[in-house]
């Protein structure tokens, strides 16, 4: 099921923007971002910031076990 989540503001690759609707496909994928949209009925959400990889590793800790 598609759907379309609005934020007052989200950080995107050019900065900050204000009134943001993002589409999201049937399968989860982000389809669309625009900015400067009026709420038109999408899901309201507070802030969109990107997601940050878990790029952390234990491997320095072998050579302690």
């Amino acid at each position: 099921m598609a759907t379309n989540l609005w934020a007052a503001s989200a950080l995107l690759p050019n900065g900050w923007q204000q009134a943001v609707e993002v589409a999201i496909d049937d399968v989860g994928n982000i389809a669309g971002v625009r900015a400067g949209q009026p709420s038109r009925g999408a899901e309201r959400v507070g802030v969109l910031v990107p997601g940050v990889p878990n790029a952390h590793s234990h491997a320095p800790q072998r050579p302690m076990a």
